[in-house]
């Protein structure tokens, strides 16, 4: 074809544009995410780090917690980075360890990467993208607030937030054994059947394979998961009209009840005259018997149409009592 043009000549060829009609990319769903979650993450007050997709697996082999599922490499230019990461925990953890080594006192990171894995013999690898959130050491003090150590509550937080801003409509569940988390450190995000992720402690056997000894927390996030769900709708309803009365309830319950179970048996029962329910109290100690624990939570009623009387509240407040005795086996405290 090249050659019949020259001989024809290029300047008796017209010139034309292709007929493209415009269009606006909607872009790549992961991609978008990715960038929602680092404005989330940077606007918490975390750094993002990029660490290697190939790691050391003998702190893993230590641990006892190799799968048959790793994807292991033959790397003769280096024989210790041998594994393909299957977390993003690993390094994350050689993260803080350096950072700690050089006198930091506070390590907040997360990093948006690759986690591989092997699927059934006579297929190819795949590879999932993830979020990994890790926290370490103490805020710093100032003239109004003492040194302050990163918790279990700041990842939980930081969690919730970012579930929150991407309208995900979640649960969390006790995390299953064997996994990088101390055992009852750890939870799973479920969003129906889909498994979103985990937060939790890290536990210590974890810590002392990286040589680390002060308490770490970490989250991480599967980000195509969460690009399949769909977004929680936002309502909007006019201000109240009508006061809401707040009640406080104390109860004692086993230590393995969640505060999440309660706070649902309460919203049903309350149906559309509890507005919110939350924890402001919590107590565990020699008071107490064995295996249990002391919740209070704070109760707002308030209706649409009227002002609620306190008969009406007691009544509502004494069936709380009751079906959290019946479903939890909930006392209160004496005297």
């Amino acid at each position: 074809v090249e050659e019949i043009a020259r001989i024809y000549g290029y300047d008796q060829i017209p010139e034309s544009f292709p007929s493209l009609a415009p269009a606006v990319s909607s872009g790549n769903e992961v991609f978008l995410l990715e960038h929602k979650l680092r404005e989330l993450c940077s606007g918490m007050g975390f750094f993002e780090a990029l660490t290697f997709s190939i790691i050391d697996r003998r702190p893993l082999t230590q641990l006892n917690r190799e799968q048959p599922n790793w994807l292991t490499l033959v790397n003769p230019q280096n024989r210790d980075l041998n594994l393909m990461r299957p977390s993003l925990l690993p390094g994350l953890l050689e993260a803080v360890r350096r950072n700690q080594s050089v006198g930091e006192h506070l390590v907040k990171l997360f990093e948006i990467g690759n986690q591989y894995l092997n699927q059934a013999k006579g297929r190819f690898s795949f590879e999932e993208r993830v979020l990994g959130i890790i926290l370490y050491g103490e805020q710093p003090s100032n003239w109004m607030t003492k040194n302050k150590p990163t918790s279990f509550f700041d990842v939980k937080g930081a969690v919730t937030n970012i579930l929150n801003q991407l309208r995900v409509n979640f649960s969390e569940h006790p995390l299953k054994p064997n996994t990088y988390c101390a055992s009852s450190q750890g939870i799973e995000i479920v969003s129906g059947e889909i498994s979103l992720g985990y937060y939790g402690t890290i536990a210590k056997s974890v810590l002392r394979a990286y040589d680390l000894e002060q308490p770490i927390f970490y989250a991480e996030l599967n980000l195509e998961r969460l690009t399949r769900l769909d977004a929680k709708e936002i309502t909007v309803r006019t201000l109240p009209k009508f006061p809401s009365i707040v009640r406080d309830l104390t109860v004692i319950l086993p230590e393995t009840v969640r505060s999440g179970e309660v706070e649902t048996v309460i919203y049903e029962l309350g149906k559309c005259l509890i507005k919110n329910v939350f924890v402001f109290d919590y107590f565990k100690g020699n008071k107490l018997p064995s295996q249990k624990k002391s919740l209070s939570f704070s109760i707002h009623y308030q209706a649409e149409d009227r002002t609620l009387q306190n008969e009406e509240i007691n009544e509502l407040h004494f069936s709380i009592v009751h079906a959290l005795s019946e479903r939890f086996g909930a006392l209160l405290p004496s005297g």
